[in-house]
């Protein structure tokens, strides 16, 4: 570690040695808190970590990136912790047609399923602790991965601790025509003692009716396949999807932190339109859901949609509604309507929000009065101001509840909030907010606030500071014949601190030639000779004459002119096809050009392309010599 941020030390202090590098950036920061009843009420914690990142891209060598997060923490015992890792590499070229990307630390998982694959299933992603490589070339990918389960920290939400649970893999990916392609991947899981497998395969394909999706997984321990498949068709506004979803009851995704919705065989379909001046949607699905303690059917509808009355007001409104019946003769019913209006004049953002939701529980024996019956309403009305410095705004709500067999319950909360700019750039903002809820027997409140701001410090540092602190109280009414009533009370208190810097260096290197996208994928050069071949054998010797004062065009934006020995050099040429001419106009009207119309010349990351022109004196021209070498 100390290595670590001893290197980091002498990049900050020492600009002078990063200004040969091609433009990157570095993050430093140190940071501390201080957190008390967050978990019980007699936690107390504190902590103090450093925090860092390095970032270096390249033209020709990929795009490198370093992350670090550790800190020490004092609570039930004294410990250091690895908070985050990670070292990365993209877009590293190979060879033509081949790239790079690598992993070493604390990431995410690759998975070659889509992590949305219809609207109706999203698929949980995995965070690990180890390495991973990928090769990308033009007809698809290949990778492996290898690692230990992860979970965040509570502290620090970009921090991870590892878990039970071990994984290694392998993944295949095929990129056809016309966007479609084939994927599969197999994963090898040691968990709670059990070795197991999971086989993964994807594919996709353009159909008359929009795209077709197939996903499906085979797990070696429940001997189990799940799979999911169906049709999406988007254009312009419109988006619509039908399919199927069938997760058995004891498959095993990844682990029980990932888990795909496990005991369910569903059909569903979607509907949707996003005008410039309405919208709505409608989407159901139905079918069985299987557990260990029961079996039942599912059926479920929702019918929204928004309106813009004008400009700067929209009127929206949603209705849902889902049935549930099992096999033990018991039902379920659930309805939840919505509506929101939201209104926007100039500086102001005003919106009001009603909220409803009913469940219907309906009891095994029909005969009996007992049941369930949720029934709850809420109102919001919230208010937004901006200006020059100022954003601040406040929300009120109200929401009432009535349980069947426990009485009614109302809770009221009201905040406010603003941030503002002041001088020597100091900015900051808080919050301060009070909840109530009451019922037949117990009323409870809740109060508190936060602040915080930032303050640029000397020498380009920065200091960032936030406080949270709520107390809640719980007053219990016992009865007028059971003694005193029961109060309760509970504080909470989050402190956090951190002093940061962000340095740059280096300067961007020129490039040259079109190219596509943000960035270049590399750069390499093209050089050659331009001369008068006497002899007629495309190889300069002495006794042929070098053309110099020769003005080249590359891409139609760039020229260079040959020297006094005939020579030229493009460098910083961007990867990729370019078009390379030799103006006639620069060149003696006796002489002729082999590639009048220009040549193709395709450039590839640290290439040196080159390329000669071999002009002929016109009366003893007879063929077009070769052009590159």
């Amino acid at each position: 570690m100390r290595k670590i941020y001893l290197l980091f030390l002498i990049f900050m202090l020492y600009p002078a040695l990063t200004s040969a590098l091609e433009t990157g950036d570095a993050y430093w920061g140190t940071f501390g808190g201080y957190q008390k009843g967050v978990f019980s009420e007699e936690d107390q914690t504190k902590y103090l970590g450093l925090t860092s990142t390095i970032y270096q891209p390249t033209l020709n060598w990929g795009d490198h990136r370093l992350q670090f997060i550790g800190f020490y923490r004092n609570n039930d015992t004294d410990q250091f912790e690895l908070g985050y890792f990670s070292a990365e590499m993209v877009d590293f070229w190979l060879s033509p047609g081949y790239e790079m990307d690598a992993f070493l630390g604390d990431g995410s998982m690759k998975f070659i399923t889509p992590t949305l694959i219809f609207e109706h299933l999203g698929l949980p992603s995995q965070s690990l602790r180890g390495a991973w490589a990928e090769l990308r070339t033009e007809w698809g990918r290949a990778g492996v991965q290898a690692g230990r389960f992860t979970e965040g920290d509570f502290l620090i939400p970009s921090a991870v601790d590892t878990v039970e649970g071990d994984i290694a893999g392998t993944y295949l990916e095929w990129q056809g025509p016309d966007e479609s392609r084939i994927a599969g991947a197999v994963d090898f899981v040691k968990e709670d003692g059990k070795d197991r497998s999971l086989t993964t395969l994807f594919g996709n394909l353009p159909v008359t009716f929009g795209e077709l999706r197939v996903a499906g997984w085979y797990d070696s321990l429940s001997d189990d396949i799940a799979a999911v498949g169906g049709i999406r068709q988007s254009d312009g506004g419109q988006y619509a999807e039908v399919g199927f979803l069938h997760v058995p009851e004891d498959f095993n995704y990844l682990d029980e932190n990932t888990s795909l919705p496990i005991g369910q065989s569903l059909l569903f379909g979607t509907y949707r339109f996003n005008g410039v001046r309405h919208g709505y949607y409608l989407e159901g699905s139905g079918g069985q859901i299987n557990t260990s303690e029961d079996r039942s059917w599912l059926y479920r509808g929702s019918l929204g949609g928004f309106y813009r009355i004008s400009i700067r007001d929209t009127i929206g409104s949603s209705v849902n509604l889902s049935y549930r019946d099992a096999d033990s003769g018991s039902s379920q019913t659930r309805l939840h309507e919505n509506i929101r209006y939201s209104l926007r004049r100039s500086k102001w953002d005003n919106s009001l929000q009603l909220q409803a939701i009913q469940l219907f529980d309906n009891p095994p024996d029909e005969n009996s009065s007992e049941g369930n019956d949720t029934h709850s309403w809420l109102g919001e009305v919230s208010s937004s101001y901006r200006s020059g410095s100022w954003d601040a705004g406040g929300k009120i709500s109200l929401e009432h509840e009535n349980i069947e067999g426990m009485g009614d319950q109302t809770s009221a909360l009201f905040k406010l909030e603003g941030r503002t700019t002041m001088g020597f750039g100091l900015t900051g903002g808080g919050f301060i907010q009070y909840g109530v809820g009451w019922s037949h027997n117990d009323r409870s409140e809740v109060y508190g606030g936060g602040v915080d701001f930032a303050l640029p410090l000397p020498g380009g540092w920065q200091l960032r500071t936030r406080l949270r602190a709520q107390r809640s109280n719980l007053s219990v009414d016992a009865g007028a014949f059971s003694g005193d009533d029961s109060n309760t009370a509970h504080t909470t208190i989050d402190l956090f601190a951190i002093i940061e810097r962000r340095h740059y260096w280096g300067e961007p290197g020129p490039v040259i030639g079109k190219f596509v996208g943000p960035k270049p994928r590399g750069v390499g050069g093209i050089k050659g000779r331009g001369y008068v071949d006497m002899n007629g054998n495309a190889v300069f010797n002495p006794e042929d004459k070098p053309l110099g004062g020769a003005v080249l065009r590359l891409d139609e934006g760039f020229v260079i002119e040959t020297d006094s020995q005939g020579l030229y050099h493009f460098p910083n040429v961007s990867a990729g096809e370019h078009h390379l001419a030799l103006e006639p106009a620069s060149f003696p009207i006796d002489y002729v050009n082999p590639a009048p119309e220009g040549l193709s010349v395709q450039i590839y990351p640290r290439d040196q392309k080159i390329t000669d022109w071999p002009l002929k004196v016109l009366q003893t021209y007879a063929q077009s010599p070769s052009m590159s070498r």
